[in-house]
């Protein structure tokens, strides 16, 4: 999830682990060590896209990663704060949950998290809630926040950190019940209007666990609708969007290509754009529920052909939404909560 949520996770765990023993340095370490297995984003300028694609959320956020980086940082504290007077025990038990706490809480986004590494590239990805949901992250920064103005030995100290993990842990309990929900009324849905789909995936639209998004494959294409838990109706009108298996034959097994589609899970299509070909990876919707277009979505790569094999460039081109930014901000907002229109 974003920095500053794993920054406050990891405050938080640090806190419940550590608070009484070291006080506001548990809070401050643990949210150092809450982010560092995002630090795999400083490669990103000596790497190819598709190469930034498996680095991130890879070896760094994986169990292995943790437990070896974590026996090393325990040993690391022990060392620069002797005075303390702590065992290895306890920095262990601080350093290894402050680190795997941070991928666990990745796994539960639509990204995908290689946990598993180096065994297998498989991404864990439960699609369960947005990479930022302030519902998730406010509850856990006041807990911490509460917690720096008490003494390390109050229980009050202790009481307002374990409130605040336990209203975000409520909130993500929350978020797989909506997604168990809605799945329903998609899959009703697609029964219904007699779509035939071989898999389906959904996600949580930006920022909340109310408004969801489906990306639902068939044999020629995909079905896209969107649903809000507010919705007085439970219809839902898909959009189609044509595979084009012309495009995929043409680029064949090309390594970048691969992973491309290792990357967005084989729900992507492709568009001929004059001299490139466009990819966009069609699992986290699109950022503009009423405009369909290749911009509006998170991830969208440029391909160019070349004598001896493909460029891909990640899309820098902004969304051209619908009136200015506040209009589309406001209007999203409403439709979160069931005002269609």
């Amino acid at each position: 999830m974003d920095s500053l949520t794993q920054f406050t996770l990891g405050a938080a765990v640090g806190e419940a682990v550590l608070g009484r023993k070291i006080g506001n340095k548990a809070i401050w370490l643990g949210g150092i060590f809450g982010t560092i297995p995002d630090l795999d984003v400083m490669l990103n300028f000596a790497l190819e896209t598709t190469e930034k694609l498996r680095i991130h959320r890879g070896f760094s956020h994986s169990i292995i990663f943790a437990i070896l980086f974590g026996a090393f940082a325990a040993w690391l504290l022990s060392k620069l704060f002797k005075k303390d007077q702590l065992d290895l025990k306890h920095w262990y038990a601080f350093t290894f949950l402050t680190l795997f706490t941070h991928p666990i809480l990745d796994s539960f986004t639509t990204y995908g998290t290689q946990l598993f590494l180096p065994f297998t590239d498989y991404r864990v990805a439960f699609n369960n809630i947005f990479v930022a949901d302030l519902f998730y992250t406010i509850p856990l920064l006041i807990g911490v926040i509460a917690a720096l103005f008490f003494a390390r030995q109050q229980n009050k100290r202790r009481w307002v950190n374990w409130l605040g993990i336990g209203i975000s842990s409520l909130y993500m309990l929350f978020t797989f019940g909506t997604k168990f929900y809605t799945n329903g009324v998609f899959e009703k849905n697609l029964q219904t209007q007699n779509i035939p789909y071989e898999r389906y995936t959904t996600s949580p639209t930006p920022l909340n666990a109310f408004f969801w998004g489906i990306t639902a494959e068939g044999k020629d294409g995909y079905w896209l609708g969107h649903y809000s838990i507010f919705d007085e109706s439970d219809d839902i009108e898909f959009t189609y969007l044509e595979k084009r298996p012309a495009l995929r034959q043409q680029l064949g097994n090309n390594k970048q290509y691969e992973t491309l589609k290792w990357f967005s899970s084989d729900y992507f299509i492709l568009t001929q754009n004059s001299n490139r070909i466009d990819y966009v990876d069609l699992r986290f919707g699109p950022m503009d529920y009423q405009q369909i277009d290749r911009t509006t979505f998170p991830f969208y790569f440029k391909i160019f052909p070349k004598p001896d094999g493909i460029r891909v460039e990640e899309s820098r081109e902004v969304p051209d939404f619908d009136g200015t930014f506040r209009e589309y901000f406001n209007r999203f907002w409403a439709r979160v909560f069931g005002k269609v229109g």
